[in-house]
């Protein structure tokens, strides 16, 4: 029993030896932990700081750095040349670009664009920069010709029409003695005459106004910032060119030769009438009632178009035509009374009993399409670019106005006079 209970005590003991030994074999890996997780705290202290500095240090040096050299126009034509010289086109291009965004009035360097400008909007812009500043130092040069020739040549692909073509040529003309025979004579360009002209294929040509919209390749700086006057309109090197404002957005716009229908041929005179719609107006600006001889459409007509359309001498030639009362048929309204203007339009009953060749029976012939300026400026065309243009007859009431749809059929019931969407085709008679 005695020897029992010692075997007892013994292993007890031992026991509690152990367990003493396990605790404190525990309690020293808790204390190389907490040591250990002090160092690294440390570690990531000292990390954090030294990241810092080298931010600070990184930042300090930067500001230290110097600013780049900026470089002046004979560096970029210095370094032009160079770059020439070893044959990299692409950095002598570039570096002559800098030199001209410094100095648009090197000669030099806008030769230099012109022949190695492959954009076609750029390259017209420099030849009129070039023909602008070389105007009076290289006068009669060689290259001015040539150059002339270009933007003779890239308004006959723009597509140009006689008119625009003739008045560049008659503008190089100035400069170069015989540049416009030899336009003629070569075919490109027409003869033009201040007397109205019969073609061949049975229209009139007399007068000008803006048609053709300049495709936008084509419109350059030069033109966008030519003196336009307070009609819109500017010359560049000859060409008349006219610009329209709409919904944030600007079109420009060259003159072209007006082709006129003939309606009446007697004696030595025409009566002619617009082949195509080209400009649009309101009869009126507020909804009152009107009739034509009253109208502001009348009074646009013979002020601002008259003036836009013809020159001094083309005025000399037109007389005034005597409208009667222009009468709709339809409808017993007003109408006004009888008038005559230089430029007039034709009533519902000049198109019912027509001697002009309009009648229902010739529908066909009323039909008109619209230019490109006249769609800018607010004419409403069909799917075939048809227009809707005015007569001078009153339609179902004094405030609206008979017109011509673009399917040449007549509306008789008429549109308000402030509508701003329906063209016109002006009427004259001119001196042959």
């Amino acid at each position: 029993m005695l020897k029992t209970t010692l075997t007892a005590g013994i292993k007890s003991n031992k026991i509690l030896k152990d367990r003493r030994r396990n605790e404190s074999m525990e309690d020293n890996k808790l204390k190389r932990k907490k040591t250990e997780l002090v160092i690294i705290a440390v570690l990531l202290v000292i990390v954090v700081a030294a990241i810092v500095v080298l931010l600070v240090t990184g930042k300090k040096d930067t500001d230290k750095k110097e600013e780049p050299v900026s470089m002046s126009f004979d560096d970029y034509v210095n370094d032009a040349k160079e770059y020439e010289s070893e044959g990299d086109k692409d950095k002598a291009y570039n570096s002559y670009l800098e030199a001209y965004k410094l100095n648009k009035s090197s000669e030099e360097v806008l030769d230099y664009l012109i022949d190695n400008t492959e954009d076609v909007t750029l390259k017209l812009n420099y030849v009129y920069e070039y023909l602008d500043l070389t105007a009076e130092s290289s006068k009669g040069s060689d290259r001015r010709r040539e150059l002339f020739d270009y933007l003779f040549d890239s308004g006959v692909k723009e597509g140009d029409d006689n008119e625009a073509l003739y008045e560049m040529a008659e503008y190089a003309d100035k400069e170069f003695e015989g540049y416009l025979k030899t336009k003629t004579e070569s075919g490109e360009v027409k003869e033009r005459s201040t007397a109205p002209v019969l073609s061949e294929d049975g229209k009139v040509y007399f007068g000008s106004y803006p048609q053709n919209k300049i495709a936008d390749g084509y419109v350059t700086d030069y033109i966008k910032n030519a003196k336009y006057d307070e009609n819109d309109t500017a010359v560049v090197f000859g060409k008349k060119i006219t610009r329209v404002n709409s919904d944030g957005e600007t079109a420009y716009f060259t003159y072209g030769k007006i082709a006129w229908m003939l309606l009446i041929d007697k004696d030595n005179e025409y009566l002619l009438m617009t082949d195509k719609v080209l400009d649009g107006n309101c009869y009126m600006n507020e909804l009152v009632d009107s009739s034509w001889d009253v109208s502001e459409l009348r009074t646009w007509l013979n002020t601002s178009y008259l003036s836009k359309a013809f020159s001094d001498e083309e005025l000399n030639l037109i007389k005034k035509t005597h409208i009667g009362k222009p009468e709709n048929y339809f409808y017993s309204t007003s109408n006004g009374n009888e008038s005559e203007d230089y430029l007039v339009i034709l009533s519902c009953s000049n198109l019912v009993y027509s001697e002009y060749g309009l009648r229902d029976e010739d529908v066909e012939k009323r039909q008109a399409k619209a230019t490109d300026y006249a769609i800018a400026r607010g004419v409403f065309v069909d799917e075939n670019n048809g227009a809707k243009w005015w007569t001078s007859s009153n339609g179902s009431m004094n405030t609206s106005y008979v017109f011509v749809n673009s399917n040449g059929i007549i509306s008789a019931g008429g549109e308000l006079a402030t509508n701003t969407s329906i063209g016109v085709r002006p009427v004259m008679t001119v001196s042959k």
